[in-house]
């Protein structure tokens, strides 16, 4: 059984192409470099890195098709009516822009994230998904005793969490979180945010990624 596998932006569009996917994020176009002066070179050289990744096998007639494991796999991404997205932004330097995506289907949850030219998915459980949500708290988070007031003003705010939660062809949700001084935040009104535990912080980053709203 097929856990992590590394595709180009490239192998990923000609993948739902084979397959016929019903759907692709349009991250993985956008990050695409222009085919369009040697469509028939860049698919050659999808086809063969895809072979040698064992992505594609020849069948008894001796055409390329995707193998089982890989289609298993890989059909979250192409036929998956769920997507969430975690994007954390960095005030201090907004162009550097962290970003995780998440494809799920009935069975299974695949998480995607960006390894220079490729992008790695990999399997997520639950655990996976806990270990996602604890990597967005300020270290030691739990510790940090918690102001008198939990409704603070003027904060000075270091990070945005964005969470997106996507039900395919169906509607968007999204959630924006603050670090504000240390502190996780939620903003009541402009200038005013309110702080959040461990607890709430987690269940409410959790609960979108699960795919509830």
């Amino acid at each position: 059984m097929i856990k992590e596998l590394k595709l180009s932006m490239e192998e990923i569009y000609y993948l739902g192409k084979l397959l016929g996917g019903k759907h692709i994020n349009y991250r993985y176009i956008a990050a695409m470099p222009d085919i369009s002066q040697n469509p028939k070179g860049h698919m050659q050289k999808c086809r063969n890195s895809l072979c040698e990744k064992f992505v594609l096998s020849e069948n008894l007639w001796g055409d390329l098709e995707v193998t089982t494991d890989v289609k298993e796999f890989i059909s979250p991404v192409f036929f998956g009516s769920f997507e969430a997205s975690i994007e954390v932004v960095c005030i201090d330097n907004p162009k550097r822009v962290e970003s995780i995506y998440f494809h799920r289907n009935s069975k299974e949850c695949l998480m995607s994230v960006e390894d220079g030219q490729q992008i790695t998915f990999s399997l997520a459980d639950d655990k996976a998904l806990g270990d996602v949500v604890f990597s967005l708290m300020p270290i030691g988070y739990n510790e940090i005793e918690k102001p008198k007031l939990s409704e603070l003003q003027n904060m000075n705010v270091q990070r945005m969490i964005i969470v997106k939660n996507i039900r395919i062809e169906e509607s968007v949700t999204a959630e924006v979180f603050y670090e504000c001084n240390g502190w996780l935040c939620e903003m009541l009104e402009p200038e005013k945010y309110k702080i959040l535990s461990p607890k709430q912080f987690f269940d409410k980053v959790f609960h979108m990624l699960e795919g509830g709203f």
